[in-house]
């Protein structure tokens, strides 16, 4: 007495091809199953017919053929670019997040700046009532110390002179900066600063004012100066050659 088998000798393949293209695993068969039907129906010589090499086949034989082929590579190209596509979208999303975790947030980013941040103090200028010829320039620094205070007076190749202030406050990480253009009624060599309580004091002096010459005019007669040498027009200056 022959005993049935409760499993099958072997799987049949699906009979719908166009549902085992929706699983991976069955793709190829499916493919093979789909162009076997195909050929049959439309070539009358059958596949051998038309897919011998060398051998030429019916125009409607090639035609199927053609469209078969590029419906394969059309679910191809559908099928497995999204694969790939995916998994690229997968790890630039979790390399952003793995960056930003620790603090980065991709080759773009420039490092935190870590200098401390740069203030303007606030300065006013005044002239000594019993002193005119000297300025006074005050400065508001507070909490900077006397060390921590830096001046320099600089001339640039038009003879333009600037008083630069540099100033750091450590317990609080700011740093002062200042430039002033000076007059050219200032002696820079003769420039003082102290401080106290938090406020600079510069004293900037003026140059002195030359005295006015007095010229002496002699009388000098029976000199004829000539048409060349006559000049009116009271202090209008004279070119001389």
């Amino acid at each position: 007495m022959l005993r049935k088998s409760a499993e099958p000798l072997g799987r049949a393949l699906p009979t719908d091809p166009f549902q085992a293209m929706k699983s991976p695993s069955t793709f190829s068969a499916a493919t093979v199953c789909l162009v076997a039907f195909v050929l049959l129906v439309e070539c009358p010589g059958g596949a051998h017919a038309s897919t011998r090499v060398g051998e030429p086949c019916s125009a409607r034989g090639c035609h199927s053929r053609a469209m078969v082929e590029s419906f394969d590579k059309a679910l191809l190209a559908e099928w497995e670019p999204l694969g790939f596509q995916f998994l690229a979208k997968v790890s630039e999303a979790l390399g952003a997040e793995h960056a930003r975790a620790h603090g980065f947030q991709g080759s773009k980013q420039a490092p935190e700046d870590t200098s401390p941040p740069l203030k303007t103090p606030a300065w006013h200028v005044s002239r000594l009532k019993d002193r005119p010829a000297v300025r006074i320039l005050e400065v508001e620094l507070p909490g900077v110390a006397e060390d921590s205070v830096s001046l320099e007076v600089t001339t640039d190749k038009q003879h333009q002179r600037t008083l630069s202030l540099s100033a750091f406050r450590p317990g609080h990480g700011v740093e002062y900066q200042q430039q002033w253009r000076l007059s050219s009624e200032v002696q820079a060599e003769k420039l003082e600063a102290s401080m106290a309580d938090g406020l600079l004091r510069i004293t900037l002096p003026d140059k002195p004012t030359p005295p006015a010459m007095r010229i002496a005019v002699e009388a000098r007669a029976g000199e004829d100066l000539g048409a060349a040498g006559a000049h009116r027009g009271g202090d209008t200056p004279i070119a001389m050659t």
